[in-house]
């Protein structure tokens, strides 16, 4: 577990009373779990729940899509 320095606390206070507000208001339920690899401070929502991950392959390859776009190696509008 991080060592979350103080003037970190209340933003994280923040976020997290955010995602609880954003699904509540679309009337789901939802995990996220956050981490800065550099600073190794974490944020979550029911971080420690058990889900399938099946889906977090297509964020991945979103990424890849717009950074070869930004690139122009890429045209989105183009069909296979």
């Amino acid at each position: 577990m991080a060592i979350i320095p103080e003037r970190v606390e209340e933003p994280l206070r923040s976020v997290h009373a955010r995602l609880e507000e954003i699904l509540r208001t679309a009337g789901c339920e939802g995990s996220v779990h956050a981490l800065d690899i550099d600073s190794g401070v974490s944020v979550g929502l029911h971080a420690e729940r058990v889900v399938v991950a099946a889906s977090v392959f297509k964020v991945a390859v979103a990424l890849e899509v717009y950074r070869q776009a930004a690139a122009g190696d890429l045209r989105v509008t183009d069909q296979a």
